[in-house]
């Protein structure tokens, strides 16, 4: 397994990114049990896998889990996630950072407005009407990148 001699090569940590929409193999359960035993500095996995339920069962490995499905924060939370790597984040990372700091207080009405979310799976519109980055306080647009569907 070229991830053991990696891992063994030294004393990094090594973090496991699942993207088999990119790499054509996914990293199941089974798959990084096989990890787990063979790289002894394996600290966490990022999940884009279209099996959202399997961020669980990484959690319940013990991994530390990040979502890379970033229009879907609070859901990856609920599974078990620590966090949310993905692009998305970058449009308008002050809303992530609130929904994060409610979420860690208990409040879950006040992450779901911090995520914008006014029904499962929507996604807000951070975009303003110039196609710039939205601020807190402009009025966004009605499109904008991050409504497109994920491939």
């Amino acid at each position: 397994m070229k991830g053991a001699k990696v891992g063994a090569a030294g004393d990094l940590p090594v973090f496991v990114c699942n993207l088999p929409q990119l790499t054509q193999v996914e990293t199941v359960p089974a798959l990084t049990e096989k990890f787990q035993g063979a790289i002894p500095t394996l600290v966490g996995l990022e999940h884009s896998a279209p099996n959202f339920a399997d961020i669980r069962v990484f959690a319940d490995m013990g991994l530390p889990v990040f979502s890379g499905w970033g229009q879907l924060p609070l859901p990856a939370r609920t599974m078990g996630a620590v966090g949310s790597i993905d692009a998305t984040l970058s449009f308008a990372p002050w809303h992530y950072v609130a929904l994060y700091d409610a979420w860690k207080r208990g409040d879950m009405a006040q992450s779901v407005t911090a995520r914008g979310a006014r029904s499962p799976g929507s996604t807000p519109r951070w975009r303003t009407r110039r196609g710039g980055p939205a601020q807190p306080g402009r009025r966004p647009c009605r499109r904008s990148p991050c409504d497109r569907a994920r491939p």
